[in-house]
């Protein structure tokens, strides 16, 4: 069974990596924390200078701390930024260019780092025989020393790959004596088993020479076992991570992770049963009455470790199977036993820069293998019913390897990062727009459209009156169809074009008094996910619509709020109305237009201009399906329509 002393060891060598991980955590510069203090103070300096509002006091000071806070510096490109591309491989750089375009909603995995490790540890093994050094030196926490090196590679946040190898040799022995031979001269039934022990000619071949240890016929009646174990171990193995998805956290400085593996070792075990002469120990010394007397065991440990010479001569049992594949039958000195073997364990890792951390380790092997102490039999002749195993604690320093562009391994990276770092966490990504004229790039006919042009909601250039010259350069955008062929170069209608002034001023007068009204070439209003605020971008929209009504004094339009389907019907409804509303007030406040002439109505998530929006995957994909129902539309009013009164719902629905 494994010892209470490879537990003390483990914590001890925990808190050992935790108090130095803290130290260096804490061990920050007097200098870095009074430039840190001189920035938080002059954000607050300039926020009280400007007069600004409390909320965006906050803001700032969030922002500021955000920057000087060491936990959360971050040393790579953000996910949205250009130069992120240059973490990314070949393979993965289309769907890189789609996020950044908006038509993806999730960014490539960037290129991460390799970790290379160095391991050193205790190697003990939970066996028949007690895991200590026969010479006592280390105590009972290392009865033996272990080496060894790895290569891991992330598959992803949460798992990822290692080879792994060490070698190591400990030893252990017994203080409490089994039976050997009866002065009755019956054969002692552990001893007609171990041949080893019982001068069987076989383990002469591997004995150096001597002759091989036969403690059947000795006055003492007992015998001491002890050994000393080669093993030489390597593996392929799996590690879980189970602390990288931190949800208020940006980064992590240290990790816990599971492990499981499958590999196998090969081990030889030798005995300390002869003394420099070549004869078998005397042990009728180390006999004691009573074993359960502490006083007594001492004495016993002492005197053990007297008669030992120190020096491992005889070979332990072995198995008779395929050992000799490393040794043994094919020479003459080293048989190495060869067995597969699963392991499990638990790992612990502290960083200590970007490139550098600390780990510790446990992991126990199992195999079908029960000779690794060199003893499998109980004193009345049955097998002990536990195999043998290994375990390996070990402290590792690890280095991060890897491309100059590319990031630390990803299981210190948080996985949730690309959303949860946007400047507005409540606010969808940010669709491309190149052009800046308020329409996403994925549905932008005319995505390099020019600045301060109107523009439709599918991006083109509006030529509202159809005189084929656009807006942004017609000196009257919305000329009188009846009046088209008769503009000059600036789109405007000729003052005297075969009839003079009068008769056109004639021709207008007798005009209907309500014009014929036709909305189509009017353009949209989009909005972003849950606000009703208009943005700048929609100005020269706004602008299209006034310059519109004013040149068709008798038109009276119906302001259309809707919204996309994302909440409930009553949230929808109210945001709708605020959309509207606002669109209206702009219209009457900043451009002129009677507020008579426009009529207020809502449709909330219906007649939706990307339909199909209905499944759940649907609902949560990527904001550009959902981008263009968002909007406020300009429809000619039938008679009667009027404004619909501001419906039922949430009061605070939706943000300006």
């Amino acid at each position: 069974m494994l010892k209470g002393k490879l537990g003390l060891l483990s914590l001890a060598l925990l808190i050992l990596v935790n108090a130095t991980v803290l130290a260096q955590d804490n061990k920050k510069p007097a200098k870095d924390k009074k430039e840190k203090k001189e920035k938080v103070e002059k954000a607050k300096t300039e926020a009280k200078d400007t007069k600004t509002p409390k909320k965006d006091t906050k803001t700032d000071a969030k922002a500021s701390k955000s920057t000087t806070d060491g936990d959360d510096d971050y040393p790579y490109p953000e996910s949205d930024e250009k130069e992120y591309k240059d973490f990314v491989k070949a393979k993965h750089q289309e769907q890189q260019d789609k996020y950044l375009d908006g038509k993806y909603a999730f960014p490539a995995p960037p290129r991460n780092k390799w970790e290379l490790g160095l391991d050193f540890g205790t190697l003990h093994v939970s066996g028949d025989i007690n895991s200590q050094r026969l010479d006592g030196k280390f105590g009972n926490i290392a009865p033996g020393f272990g080496i060894g090196a790895h290569l891991r590679k992330s598959l992803g946040y949460v798992f990822s790959l290692r080879l792994s190898a060490f070698a190591g040799n400990t030893q252990g022995f017994n203080w409490r004596g089994a039976q050997g031979w009866n002065r009755d001269g019956d054969d002692g039934a552990e001893f007609l088993h171990n041949g080893a022990l019982g001068g069987e000619a076989y383990y002469q071949q591997f004995n150096e020479g001597r002759v091989v240890p036969d403690y059947r016929d000795l006055n003492s009646e007992v015998v001491f076992y002890n050994y000393k174990t080669k093993i030489r171990h390597a593996s392929i193995e799996g590690l879980v991570n189970l602390n990288n998805i931190k949800f208020h956290k940006r980064r992590n400085n240290w990790s816990i992770h599971g492990i499981f593996g499958v590999g196998a070792y090969i081990f030889n075990t030798k005995m300390d049963m002869l003394d420099a002469n070549g004869n078998e120990y005397d042990f009728s010394s180390a006999i004691a009455a009573d074993y359960s007397i502490d006083a007594n065991r001492k004495d016993i440990k002492k005197i053990l470790r007297d008669l030992s010479d120190g020096d491992f001569e005889s070979q332990a049992q072995i198995a008779r199977d395929d050992y000799w594949i490393f040794g043994g039958e094919k020479d003459d000195s080293d048989p190495w036993t060869f067995r597969p073997a699963a392991h499990v364990g638990i790992g612990f890792q502290a960083k200590l820069s970007n490139r550098v951390n600390l780990g510790l380790e446990t992991k126990v092997y199992y195999a079908d293998e029960d000779l690794l102490d060199g003893q499998q039999w109980q004193e009345w002749g049955a097998q002990t019913k536990d195999w043998d195993r290994p375990v390996f604690t070990s402290a590792s320093l690890n280095i991060n390897l890897g491309k100059k562009n590319s990031v630390e391994p990803l299981w210190w990276m948080n996985p949730i990062d690309h959303t949860a770092s946007k400047d507005d966490c409540c606010d969808d990504f940010k669709l491309a727009d190149a052009d800046g004229d308020g329409v996403p790039d994925m549905f932008d006919e005319e995505p390099n459209s020019r600045k301060d042009c109107p523009v439709d909601t599918r991006g083109r250039m509006l030529d509202s009156d159809g005189d084929k010259i656009l807006d942004c350069d017609d000196c009257q955008p919305h000329t009188p169809r009846h009046l088209i062929d008769k503009i000059n170069d600036c789109g405007a209608a000729f003052e005297k074009c075969c009839v003079d002034t009068v008769i056109i001023e004639r021709v207008v007068e007798t005009r209907p008094a309500t014009a014929p009204c036709d909305a189509m070439g009017l353009p949209s209003i989009l909005f972003d996910l849950n606000h009703y605020g208009v943005k700048p971008a929609f100005g020269p929209q706004l602008a299209s619509v006034a310059a519109y009504m004013n040149a068709n004094p008798g038109v009276r339009l119906c302001v259309v709020g809707h919204t996309d389907n994302r909440s409930g019907d009553g949230y929808n409804d109210i945001l709708s109305w605020k959309r509207a509303n606002e669109v209206i007030n702009k219209l009457v406040t900043e451009y002129g237009i009677s507020r008579s002439r426009l009529a207020l109505q809502y449709r909330g998530e219906g007649d939706p201009v990307v339909g199909g929006l209905t499944d759940g995957a649907a609902r949560k994909g990527i904001d550009a399906q959902h981008a263009l129902n968002r909007r406020v539309d300009f429809k000619c009013c039938m008679e009667g329509q009027s404004d619909m009164a501001m419906p039922a719902g949430p009061a605070d629905a939706g943000r300006k």
